[in-house]
């Protein structure tokens, strides 16, 4: 061997070999495809909740999201819950207080042995009225007896009749005179529940009639109200027991301040 030649084994054998650059030039020249620049990679979209994926798919808006964004919802609106409401009666003048089931309206209201009975549970739902309840007290002796509250200060903002259960209202005139008192304010009748349809049907017709004749008139309706509810009376048919008369008063709370 030359001395050139051993020099050049020598320098083979203790020069460092780049072997990865090899491969990488033999991986090439085997796969041209490998010299181009590599694409950039992108991350990966955020997965969308299931819900809103597919109320994306049908088109539709997520509430919840909505209302995460800003967007509130109106709250309920309250109205009165009656067969027929008095067009001016105002329930934004009266407030509910859930936690004594109570509205602040200073009701007036006149009525017979029904009102009586119930006349605690409805004080305790209306802090604020003047209740006049009287065993035997017909419909046409409400006259009387309104003007005599009236005069005395007892004049509320509203007004419920309560009348009809101790004999027939002759003719729709006598329940106008109690309507012409009124001075045109909100009024409310309640219909009647009678062991004896005929007075029932009778009563119940006349205060309708007067009721579509008056715009400022209403009707609450015990008698639908009542329907299928043995247990809110007595033995007579006719008188609310003690669970009775809560539903009586709610029944009446409700038509006046709506809850």
């Amino acid at each position: 061997m030359s001395v050139i030649g051993l020099v050049t084994v020598v320098a083979l054998t203790w020069a460092p070999v780049d072997w990865n650059g090899i491969a990488q030039a033999r991986a090439i020249q085997l796969r041209p495809e490998l010299a181009a620049p590599a694409k950039p990679v992108k991350k990966p979209a955020k997965p969308e909740p299931e819900s809103s994926a597919i109320n994306a798919a049908n088109g539709e808006t997520n509430t919840a999201d909505a209302n995460k964004n800003g967007s509130d919802s109106q709250p309920p609106i309250i109205k009165p819950i009656a067969e027929k409401v008095p067009n001016n009666l105002d329930i934004s003048k009266y407030a509910y207080d859930p936690a004594t089931e109570s509205c602040n309206a200073d009701m007036m209201m006149v009525g017979d042995s029904v009102t009586s009975g119930t006349s605690d549970a409805i004080q305790a739902a209306f802090p604020n009225a003047f209740i006049d309840g009287l065993p035997n007290r017909q419909l046409p002796q409400a006259v009387d007896v309104y003007q005599q509250d009236t005069a005395a200060g007892h004049s509320g903002s509203v007004v419920v009749f309560g009348l009809g259960t101790n004999g027939v209202i002759s003719n729709e005139q006598e329940v106008q005179q109690l309507i012409d008192l009124t001075g045109g304010k909100p009024t409310y009748f309640i219909t009647i529940r009678m062991p004896y349809p005929w007075q029932e049907n009778n009563n119940n017709t006349m205060l309708r009639e007067a009721a579509k004749k008056n715009k400022n008139v209403g009707i609450i309706d015990w008698h639908g109200y009542s329907e299928g509810h043995s247990e809110y009376l007595n033995d007579d048919g006719i008188h609310p027991n003690m669970t009775g008369a809560y539903a009586y008063a709610t029944m009446i709370r409700q038509a006046v301040c709506g809850q």
